[in-house]
């Protein structure tokens, strides 16, 4: 297949892309050769799916839209390609610093309603948004998609949906809004209570918001340093919000009260993919290395116009193996004996692996809590907050061995290559919370909701050690829900993920050094 693709080179791609990897050629022509409107193609992890998916932007011809799920991923995807032909970035307005105030351009004058005159030109946003609407191909990510006009970058005839398995998620996050009872403490209109007309206040509360707003305008006009005092800042942001969900269709939407929040979310995902993803687009890629039947038809595209394909990994299965060892179901119902085992069990791991790196994923702060307070081995662990997770885990990436992470939110978007990370253990697995009203209502819809979005974060989570042929990682399951879990849901995993899974019923040796 591969003999049918000029090399990487003859795309005016960056030099250090020297050949093709496995299945990467056929992944490409695949997309090139068929004519439905929506093609979705797993790559096992490591596989090398940007350049794929770069390469079918150019040999497409037209103009692509990349999105990405985190500015970390855009901004690798830039570094890795961003001398390839016509290929821009454009992030969000926080990201570039306003030249007429100290804040960044979210907060800078002209978003307000003020002049500037260096949104024409010498602005780095819009000089930066400029370059994005004549470019051949545009990076950005699903938030920036989401929260702007269809029209802000102009038509494309290519969307390609990078981390597609995310992309469900992406579309209900990015359309969701919650008021906090802080945001419009200042309007004279009452806080609503359980059971009330909630769209009916909100309605009430656009025009009286609206007034204030103005009002708080004609006294900071001109200056420029106190647009974003807090409590015009905090206003401004709900009059944002109001506006973006005060003409919606609301019986696609759930509104629920939870005391000093209220929240609006989109009810189910097909009904808005179109208008809010796809947006007309001709033709759109779907490239990840979970993605499921199940997410296309979460987001609404029919079978008729889909081609699905999943790709064989290339990497060694005895390098990545999946292992269940018994040890505890972890869920509210565990017991104190079997809380103890399950720690005991981490620090079983980990005293047979100090030659080396690992990853513990959590899933929730408050386990990571009891790790850290219980284990034998807390001096060689990194962790971080909800905030400053890039620092810590830079920091575990240039730690000596042994060094553990242990970490509720690495379960993607990071990539830990060679002797950054040798063994992770899967501490539970990640099922969404589901008690939000909204979420009841979508297992109405689909009893499975939550269970496809588990598989599709275990499977990333065990990819984040393995990135290449010569890599070895393996993953140790200690969460006894994995044995039924996979059993029953397997057709949410892809191939190359379930012919790694085994089960021991001991700690296995650790994987022989490389």
């Amino acid at each position: 297949m591969a003999d049918r693709l000029p090399p990487p080179e003859a795309f005016g791609l960056p030099t250090k892309f020297t050949s093709w990897r496995p299945y990467q050629a056929q992944a490409i022509l695949d997309f090139h050769d068929n004519d439905k409107r929506f093609t979705a193609q797993i790559q096992p992890t490591g596989s090398g799916k940007s350049l794929c998916y770069i390469t079918s932007a150019i040999l497409d011809g037209g103009r692509t839209l990349i999105l990405t799920s985190f500015k970390g991923l855009q901004r690798q995807l830039d570094s890795d390609f961003g001398a390839s032909p016509g290929l821009v970035k454009i992030m969000g307005r926080s990201e570039y610093h306003c030249r007429l105030s100290e804040h960044s351009c979210e907060w800078g004058p002209c978003r307000f309603g003020m002049q500037c005159g260096f949104r024409r030109c010498g602005c780095e946003y819009y000089d930066q948004l400029e370059l994005a609407r004549h470019a051949n191909i545009v990076l950005t990510n699903y938030a920036f998609w989401h929260s702007n006009r269809p029209d802000v970058l102009g038509k494309f005839d290519l969307l390609v949906c990078d981390e597609a398995h995310s992309s469900v998620n992406h579309l209900l996050d990015g359309l969701a809004v919650t008021i906090r009872r802080r945001e419009v403490r200042e309007v004279a209109i009452q806080w609503p209570g359980p059971g009330d007309n909630y769209w009916a206040w909100l309605e009430q509360l656009e025009a009286p918001l609206d007034d204030l707003l103005k009002h708080k305008m004609s006294q900071v006009a001109g200056l420029v340093k106190s647009i974003r005092a807090s409590d015009f800042r905090v206003l401004y942001q709900a009059k944002q919000k109001i506006r973006r969900i005060i003409d919606a269709e609301k019986t696609q939407w759930v509104a629920e009260y939870g005391g000093d929040y209220v929240s609006f979310d989109p009810l189910w995902p097909p009904e808005f993919a179109e208008a809010y993803l796809f947006r007309g687009i001709p033709r759109v890629l779907l490239k990840s290395a979970t993605i499921s039947k199940e997410i296309t038809k979460l987001l609404g595209i029919p079978t008729s116009e889909l081609s699905f394909v999943e790709y064989p990994s290339h990497f060694p299965i005895q390098r990545r193996p999946v292992i269940h060892i018994p040890t505890a179901r972890i869920d509210h119902r565990i017991q104190n004996a079997q809380y103890a085992l399950w720690l005991s069990r981490i620090d079983q791991i980990i005293s047979g692996r100090l030659d080396r790196k690992g990853i513990i994923h959590t899933v929730s702060y408050a386990r990571r809590n009891r790790i850290l307070n219980t284990s034998d081995y807390g001096d060689v662990f990194y962790t971080h907050e909800s905030r400053g997770a890039q620092k810590a885990l830079e920091a575990f990436k240039a730690a000596p061995i042994p060094a553990v992470l242990c970490s509720p939110s690495v379960v993607t978007g990071w990539d830990f290559p060679y002797d950054e990370c040798e063994y992770q253990i899967i501490g539970k697995l990640p099922f969404p919370d589901m008690r939000r009203e909204v979420d009841k209502e979508r297992r109405k819809r689909d009893k499975d909701f939550g269970c496809c979005f588990a598989m599709q974060n275990l499977v990333q989570a065990c990819g984040r050690g393995m990135r290449s042929a010569d890599d070895s990682c393996e993953c140790l399951v200690i969460d006894d829900h994995f044995k039924w879990f996979v059993a029953k849901y397997r057709r949410f995993a892809p191939n190359w993920f379930l012919e790694a899974v085994r089960f021991d019923r001991m700690i296995p040796e650790p994987l022989p050094k490389l």
